[in-house]
């Protein structure tokens, strides 16, 4: 039950949800429906050895309230709810306690959500990771963007939706222009969904920077359209390198995208992205820390801070992914042998049929 339908992190989460629990008997069959404002849910036929009904919960914790209360969903049953969260800081806004007291069993894809939870609702919370399939990826022509086959590209990806306060991407594009104050054949993608400017994500007004810096620079390429998947992951595919500056992240696809992919990152090494971002498989950068003061969706969970990233040192890590090419390929290839691991279908579709079996909802 939440978000099933549509291209955000969410739906995506629901389409592996799909997936995994299919895998676990071929006599589930999968069906849309609507059952609540803004709210789909999947039902399953019912899978060989089920010994009790359940409902996944694929939405933001404090949504989990109306679903877990929502009559639709039940059909009369006493099913178990199991939720499957997803959060960026340390602590929870006062809207996400409630979930803590409804749900049976409580679900998170990092460890760095897992801590975040635990901590917030004082019981077990189950690292079940993820699961990362990738459709088949064309090839980029960005000849229209003025990237070029000669130029050496570097990309960074975000949803203002996100928070582009939380996503931080000026930081990147300060580091891109400290690393490569005069390189002619290098550009930097900033690759964004369309933004506007009523967006309570961005108080600090980095879109409009970045805007001016590309204003002078044009080695700083802006492109703000929605892409189908493939289009998105040609991109990623083509660059030499994609940047990830983010202050917070619950897990972070972008960065596992790319290592899929087996291209290099550079990386806050901070919150989600630990779990597959290393010295051995990315270039991770450190960081101090500032408080969220800005942004209200977060100042709501009082977090006392989140990471900011060292601007010369993401520099620097720029510079040795152009000047040592031998190594930056090293590490992506350990890190799609990582990602490739952690994120195999057959894993998540295991570590659901354990954990079923030991809720007692599977034989």
């Amino acid at each position: 039950a939440g978000v099933v339908k549509g291209e955000g992190g969410l739906a995506r989460n629901a389409q592996m949800h799909a997936r995994a629990l299919a895998a676990l008997g071929p006599d589930v069959s999968l069906h849309a429906r609507s059952a609540l404002p803004r709210a789909d849910w999947h039902k399953g036929s019912g899978a060989r050895g089920l010994r009790r009904s359940m409902i996944l919960h694929n939405i933001n914790a404090h949504r989990i309230p109306d679903l877990v209360l929502a009559r639709a969903l039940h059909n009369g049953e006493n099913p178990l709810h199991i939720g499957y969260l997803l959060w960026e800081l340390e602590t929870v806004p006062p809207a996400h306690r409630l979930a803590g007291d409804l749900l049976d069993d409580i679900w998170v894809p990092s460890r760095f959500i897992q801590t975040t939870y635990e901590a917030a609702y004082a019981r077990p919370v189950h690292m079940v990771g993820k699961a990362i399939t990738l459709p088949p990826v064309p090839a980029a022509d960005l000849s229209n963007l003025g990237i070029l086959p000669q130029h050496r590209l570097f990309l960074l990806v975000f949803d203002v939706n996100s928070s582009v306060e939380r996503k931080n991407p000026l930081a990147a594009v300060r580091a891109f222009l400290a690393a490569f104050p005069a390189t002619p054949d290098v550009r930097l993608l900033v690759k964004t969904t369309p933004f506007h400017s009523a967006n309570r994500g961005d108080p600090t007004g980095q879109i409009a920077e970045i805007k001016a810096l590309s204003a002078k620079d044009p080695r700083i390429v802006i492109e703000q359209a929605y892409l189908p998947f493939p289009e998105l992951l040609a991109r990623i595919k083509r660059a030499d390198c994609i940047v990830s500056s983010h202050r917070a992240e619950g897990f972070g696809y972008i960065p596992a995208f790319a290592l899929k992919l087996g291209r290099p990152v550079i990386v806050t090494d901070y919150s989600g992205t630990q779990d597959y971002c290393t010295p051995e498989t990315a270039f991770v950068v450190p960081h101090g820390w500032s408080a969220p003061q800005f942004t209200p969706v977060f100042c709501e969970a009082a977090t006392p801070h989140w990471a900011e990233v060292d601007i010369h040192e993401m520099a620097r890590r720029m510079q040795q992914v152009l000047a040592d090419p031998a190594e930056a390929s090293r590490r992506a290839l350990a890190g799609q042998k990582l990602v490739n691991r952690l994120y195999a279908p057959a894993r998540l579709s295991q570590t659901y049929l354990q954990r079923l079996r030991a809720l007692g909802v599977l034989e």
